[in-house]
């Protein structure tokens, strides 16, 4: 591969590896907030 080519590659790595981490922030906040509202708003 050319340099460019490379450099083109370690970015779009760079940003996949980004938003995998992205991902699972978001991930566990989901989870988080669906055991906060099967907490807090029982209406049983």
């Amino acid at each position: 591969m050319d340099a460019k080519t490379e450099a083109l590659v370690a970015r779009l790595t760079k940003e996949r590896d980004d938003l995998k981490a992205r991902v699972a922030e978001l991930e566990d906040d989901r989870q988080r907030l669906i055991n906060q509202a099967g907490t807090c708003c029982d209406e049983d």
